[in-house]
């Protein structure tokens, strides 16, 4: 028995409260187990939160920035994996407002810039939004998602969008 094997039995004897976590296993060793599955899953099928945002007052029809201050409809996030399907949108800003929300893909500059869906904050600082919320929103991958605060207005908002896809 290798030293690894003693440490694995070892973790395996080692009682884990799962009763407030989601976890499924009531050992040290399967509770690792556990989250190594779904680490394994995340990285390859889903993208890291895509996060854009402006400051101070905005506007209705202004463009959110995405990291470095970069107008997201000249220069969006790339989407990195295959077949991205829209999985969440969370938006919050600093006052209780109401206003709404686009999701754009294009190729850069706006080169063929499509509207993907639609969100619409009403009274709140924070939402959240799933597919539950504004349907299948299937995306291109390759191309460049942009955000645009289209009615309303909104004061240091940020948006930060999530997409699953195949490996």
């Amino acid at each position: 028995m290798g030293f690894r094997d003693v440490f694995i039995n070892v973790a395996r004897q080692i009682f884990f409260d799962n009763s407030t976590n989601g976890f499924v296993s009531d050992d040290v060793q399967g509770a690792i187990e556990e989250i190594n599955t779904e680490i394994g899953e995340v990285s390859t099928t889903a993208s890291p939160g895509f996060g854009f945002g402006r400051s101070l007052n905005v506007k209705k029809n202004s463009w959110l920035m995405r990291t470095g201050n970069v107008p997201s409809n000249k220069t969006g996030v790339t989407i990195g994996i295959q077949a991205p399907v829209l999985i969440k949108i969370d938006v919050g800003n600093e006052d209780i407002n109401t206003f709404d929300i686009a999701i754009y893909e294009h190729e850069g500059d706006e080169i063929n810039l499509t509207l993907l869906t639609t969100v619409s904050i009403v009274s709140k600082r924070t939402d959240s939004f799933t597919p539950s919320d504004f349907g299948t929103v299937t995306a291109t991958q390759g191309r460049q998602i942009a955000v645009k605060l289209t009615t309303g207005s909104s004061r240091n908002i940020g948006v930060d969008i999530t997409f699953k896809g195949q490996e």
